[in-house]
């Protein structure tokens, strides 16, 4: 198993939050609301990424919706790029099993690498 360092609790998700808790560094994150985790994702720069989510920058249409409500976010840090991978699509399955991760618009295609969620 990998294990991953998350980031203590899930800040809301504005321009405010990101700017100041987020580093433009490599790693994991995902974003939720009270139903659940609707999207992960990995980038080689969380900060950046994560401002492309915002409101007014976003094209997923899914996402755009649900930023219409309150929303959630944490990440990991985690430099290498293949362990994102396989940690990304972990997420992706182990949320995606509980009926979550509607707004991912593709599959993972890295074989996951089972990691800490909490």
């Amino acid at each position: 198993m990998l294990s991953v360092d998350w980031n203590l609790s899930g800040y809301r998700f504005n321009e405010d939050q990101v700017k100041e808790v987020v580093p433009e560094k490599e790693g994991i994150y995902r974003l939720s609301n009270t139903e659940g985790v609707f999207y992960v994702g990995e980038s080689d720069n969380l900060q950046r990424r994560l401002f492309e989510h915002l409101p007014g920058k976003e094209e997923n249409k899914c996402i755009k919706e649900k930023l219409k409500y309150q929303v959630r976010f944490r990440f990991a840090l985690l430099v290498d790029k293949k362990d994102r991978l396989y940690a990304e699509s972990f997420m992706y399955h182990h949320f995606k099993r509980r009926n979550e991760c509607e707004c991912n618009d593709k599959t993972p295609s890295e074989k996951p690498c089972e990691i800490n969620l909490l």
